[in-house]
């Protein structure tokens, strides 16, 4: 009888990154070339018009919701942040980058990766916002959401990192996990009711987010738990 082979859960998170990863395609090549119409401010077109404009019908902008979400992008800003500042100071310290935790060199390269993905965006827009938020810039990119993806990137691979693991009090911990997936959620959420988005950022910035975070586990669960 053969030995069962022991599970291999970074395996597991690569395969899901990578059918995230093409579902994520899929959209944002369906967006480009589907019920492309110019429904958007000054006449800019939109893909998957039908859908967006049947959706952002029943939505307005809010003003209350859209600055929740610009202040939880800040916590998550500050949260980068800390953690470059950490590594910064390791390496002072350490004097060789090769001394630094591997979480914390595993984790830059994370937001390395985010940013790259936010940049892309930038320069190639698939879409603009269905409202113009500041007329000096005039149109802006809104595919994918940026604010999803900062958020959920963020504010969820937060209660893997070991100094947050390291909360002996269970009750503290399991309250730190529940804010996260809470700002992480609230954030998902408020970006939507703000209607400074289509349906279609939020949903591509929600795949985007989990082929990035499950490439992200599966990486960390083979360099730093070794499984």
């Amino acid at each position: 009888m053969t030995e069962a082979k022991p599970f291999n859960r970074s395996k597991i998170c690569f395969i899901l990154a990578a059918c995230a990863a093409v579902l994520s395609i899929v959209l944002t090549i369906l967006i480009l070339t589907v019920d492309v119409r110019p429904i958007g401010p000054e006449e800019s077109e939109v893909g998957l018009a039908g859908l967006n404009a049947a959706i952002a019908a029943h939505l307005f902008y809010n003003r209350t919701a859209h600055n929740i979400t610009e202040w939880l992008g800040y916590a998550a800003v500050a949260v980068i942040v800390a953690y470059f500042c950490l590594g910064v100071y390791q390496l002072i310290r350490r004097r060789s980058p090769l001394k630094v935790d591997r979480h914390i060199l595993l984790l830059g390269g994370f937001y390395a990766l985010l940013l790259a993905v936010y940049l892309f965006f930038e320069f190639v827009p698939v879409n603009y916002r269905p409202m113009i938020l500041d007329i000096d810039k005039g149109l802006e990119s809104s595919f994918p959401s940026s604010h999803t993806m900062l958020a959920v990137c963020v504010f969820l691979t937060l209660p893997m990192q070991p100094e947050i693991k390291r909360i002996k009090n269970r009750r503290v911990f399991t309250a730190v996990c529940a804010v996260c997936v809470a700002f992480a959620a609230e954030t998902v959420v408020l970006r939507f009711v703000a209607g400074v988005h289509w349906a279609t950022d939020i949903i591509g910035g929600l795949l985007i987010s989990a082929a990035l975070i499950f490439l992200y586990r599966g990486f960390y669960d083979k360099l730093i738990l070794k499984n």
